[in-house]
């Protein structure tokens, strides 16, 4: 079963920007991002659903200019975010979500897709269960050598690596069940992928744990008697 040791060192700080109505700085290792949360508010005519909230993500990678990859990970957000938020009680209205990148290492996927639910979270959005992400890695140190599963690596062990395969697998908390998969690059067989997926669902019991912690600091602070 993998502890939390398993994981990068994390750190998480709710409530880091004043501007928003949610937010979070999230940090898995050298990977930080920050996420903003804005909403629900007015939008205009042509993104308005009479039935539900529009959910708008944007993500700002650490250097240079959004491009297809920051669309394709906004994507997935976007669609992970919506499953998972009660939008049918804010009919035409909208949610702004804001990834900005900060420091990159390994595993942006996964941290932007968790700060993303603490920066909802902080926000009182209302969701259905929240989700968390992790990420997998596949590797081979030799030719001849058998993969070897690493649960949240570093850059410096895929570089090292003589053959990888990273993916990024991400769980609702009612029943931990995959709503979100992710192949960032290489390729597995169907064992192997089965195999990863069931080490990335026990571990997703930690990040869920991470999060009450970081949640009941926040507000414990909030309401602490004076």
């Amino acid at each position: 079963m993998p502890v939390m040791e398993d994981f990068r060192p994390m750190y998480c700080q709710l409530g880091y920007s004043s501007k928003a109505d949610g937010s979070a700085q999230l940090s898995q290792g050298k990977t930080t991002v920050i996420a903003g949360v804005f909403g629900p508010v007015e939008v205009k005519r042509s993104r308005e659903h009479p039935d539900r909230m529009d959910i708008e993500v944007t993500l700002q990678p650490r250097v240079g200019q959004s491009g297809v990859q920051s669309r394709s990970q906004e994507s997935i957000i976007h669609d992970i975010i919506k499953s998972c938020s009660r939008v049918s009680l804010h009919p035409r209205s909208g949610l702004n979500l804001s990834l900005h990148v900060l420091e990159q290492d390994s595993g942006v996927v996964s941290t932007c897709i968790n700060a993303a639910c603490l920066a909802l979270a902080d926000s009182g959005v209302a969701m259905s269960r929240l989700f968390s992400a992790v990420s997998i890695a596949l590797i081979k140190d030799a030719p001849n050598d058998d993969f070897k599963i690493v649960l949240d690596p570093t850059a410096k062990i895929i570089r090292k690596a003589d053959e990888s395969c990273l993916m990024t697998f991400v769980f609702e908390s009612r029943n931990r069940e995959v709503i979100a998969t992710h192949m960032e690059h290489g390729k597995c067989n169907e064992a192997k992928f089965q195999e990863c997926l069931g080490t990335a669902r026990k571990a997703s019991v930690n990040m869920f744990e991470f999060y009450r912690e970081v949640i009941k600091k926040k507000f414990s602070k909030e309401f602490s008697p004076e």
